[in-house]
């Protein structure tokens, strides 16, 4: 396994030594590449880190060959080898996840090291962390429930079961187990129909932010941007007082609060932010600048 460290400026970060012994690192450190093999009596290299640092771990490469491995025993009707490489991939997948989320591999905390965490402690992590939601956590906790009897009973899972679930396992870790509403902006700023544009104006200052959803009441109408205001800039003085509804622009896209990164980035190549419902509701708003931080 290799992991590639992006140096901006030295800085520490720690890790556990019995989780890294044999490792081969990959230092980019001012555009200059150096290898490093960690073991155990060889941790220098955790003093080169820095809060400023861009860090970038290539650490997929076992997930995504278990998750290949398992699509191809499941075309082979093979559901038992599938579905236990697809939950080795995801239980990997939420170790790596919790640990970049905060977890600390210190073996002093609560549960231990997070690579002695149980699935269950991964899950209840993220989700009082609210890093997921919880109907993610929900389906992961279903995923775990059709575990118990294949490892420890040796029950074969039906060929349904084993689609659903490695479709699951996909999906959230495509998405990065990140969803819309852990990163979304809330409470929700916005602006109703009939206000001036001056209000829309002086919220966007106030908050800078460079765009705005309208509504009416609680259904969305449009969104109005910077750009817009640039626009119209020359003539507003002339004009008198624009009501927003005359110049707003279509309503930015939605998505539920469970959806996961993919979709997410994939929406945002062409708007410039996505909207979170909720049961009944918008409850938040997402920008490119909201993703951008998730890296």
């Amino acid at each position: 396994m290799v992991i590639v460290f992006c140096l901006a400026q030295p800085s520490r970060l720690l890790f556990n030594p019995a989780h890294l012994a044999r490792v081969k690192f990959q230092f980019i450190f001012q555009g200059k590449p150096s290898n490093l093999i960690c073991s155990d009596t060889n941790l220098e290299f955790i003093n080169l880190l820095t809060k400023r640092t861009e860090i970038t771990f290539i650490m997929m490469d076992s997930v995504k060959g278990r998750l290949k491995e398992a699509k191809l025993r499941q075309s082979k009707n093979d559901n038992t080898g599938a579905f236990r490489l697809a939950f080795e991939a995801l239980d990997m997948f939420l170790r790596e996840l919790c640990f970049k989320r905060g977890a600390r591999l210190d073996p002093k905390q609560e549960k231990g090291p997070v690579s002695k965490w149980r699935f269950v402690d991964c899950v209840d992590f993220l989700r009082s962390n609210s890093f997921i939601t919880k109907a993610q956590g929900s389906i992961l906790f279903k995923i775990n429930n059709l575990r118990i009897p294949v490892v420890h009973y040796g029950k074969d899972p039906s060929e349904t079961e084993t689609k659903d679930a490695i479709r699951e396992i996909t999906r959230f870790i495509q998405g990065r187990g990140i969803c819309a509403g852990a990163i979304m902006n809330k409470p929700i700023v916005g602006v109703d129909s009939m206000d001036p544009i001056s209000k829309a104006r002086e919220i966007m200052m106030q908050y800078d932010y460079s765009q705005l959803p309208v509504f009416k009441g609680s259904k969305t109408m449009g969104s109005i941007s910077e750009k817009t205001l640039v626009k119209l800039f020359p003539t507003l003085e002339m004009e008198g007082e624009l009501l927003v509804n005359k110049v707003m622009e279509p309503p930015f896209k939605e998505v539920s609060e469970n959806a996961l990164l993919e979709e997410i980035r994939c929406l945002l190549l062409d708007e410039s932010a996505v909207l979170v419902l909720g049961k009944d509701r918008v409850i938040g708003i997402i920008t490119k600048a909201d993703l951008l931080k998730m890296f």
